[in-house]
């Protein structure tokens, strides 16, 4: 793993998930994950969580190409999914994870980072409307 993955993973956890993953079972990898290469549109991917693994992919190219919030705004999404265990939809799941972790960034005074989090919330849900 990449050390600016590895220091934006350990940062996201500390400051926007301190309640999360205590113990350490999940790790985050730089790669492409189980489900996105079965997918045709696995060049759009940029993270995925997998539940069953405990683990947390970022495209490489992600890490490539992307500032270091919006880094961090990938790695919450997909700790969103890993703490919710559920989808983009699920009253209370992911969407609450999202605000939460929204919330916190403008606390710690990141409002780029909040905003980020917040369209990206905002874009899933009009994605899943259609």
């Amino acid at each position: 793993m990449s050390q600016r993955l590895n220091e934006a993973y350990t940062w996201v956890r500390q400051n926007l998930f301190p309640e999360w993953d205590r113990d350490g079972a999940w790790k985050i990898k730089e790669g492409y994950g189980p489900v996105y290469h079965t997918q045709p549109s696995w060049e759009l991917y940029e993270g995925e969580c997998d539940l069953d693994n405990q683990r947390i992919y970022i495209a490489p190219k992600c890490l490539q190409k992307k500032s270091t919030n919006e880094i961090y705004n990938t790695i919450t999404h997909e700790i969103a999914h890993a703490k919710s265990s559920g989808s983009h939809l699920e009253e209370g799941g992911w969407p609450q994870e999202t605000e939460e972790a929204a919330s916190r960034s403008r606390d710690l005074g990141l409002i780029e980072l909040a905003v980020l989090i917040e369209q990206d919330k905002e874009d899933i849900a009009k994605l899943e409307e259609e």
